[in-house]
């Protein structure tokens, strides 16, 4: 089936409308950075700049030329760690979406879990991800 709306037009579309969309597509970004998948974080952050102040605002609130940061967001980019928090500094203040930080809530003491494969009748049983018991 043909596109018949382009992706990035979508996005800034709905980015536009939609706070909480926008939030959450930054959000998305930086915690793909945290998890240490930069690829996803790249290009989430991309669709995110093209959807909201652009890559030229960008540019001049950060003080990088607009070539190097759509470099540093495309497929083959790298960008620092300098340049991740000067842009994410300043998206937030463009933006108004403001990200934070929270510490974790505590793992309980015994995590089990149970992975049921309906098709198959077995029924698989961990305890902090070791096998438990294997039942049919």
């Amino acid at each position: 089936m043909p596109l018949t709306h382009s992706f990035n037009a979508t996005v800034r579309e709905r980015a536009g409308r939609d706070p909480a969309f926008r939030a959450a597509l930054f959000g998305r970004a930086v915690a793909a950075l945290l998890d240490g998948d930069l690829d996803t974080a790249r290009l989430v952050l991309r669709a995110y700049i093209n959807a909201t102040i652009g890559f030229e605002k960008l540019a001049k609130a950060a003080g990088t030329p607009v070539k190097s940061l759509m470099r540093m967001f495309g497929p083959k980019g790298s960008p620092t760690a300098d340049n991740l928090s000067s842009v994410i500094g300043v998206l937030q203040k463009k933006t108004g979406v403001r990200l934070e930080c929270a510490r974790p809530l505590a793992p309980p003491a015994s995590r089990e879990s149970e992975i049921a494969d309906t098709a198959h009748g077995v029924r698989l049983r961990l305890r902090n991800g070791e096998r438990v018991r294997q039942e049919r």
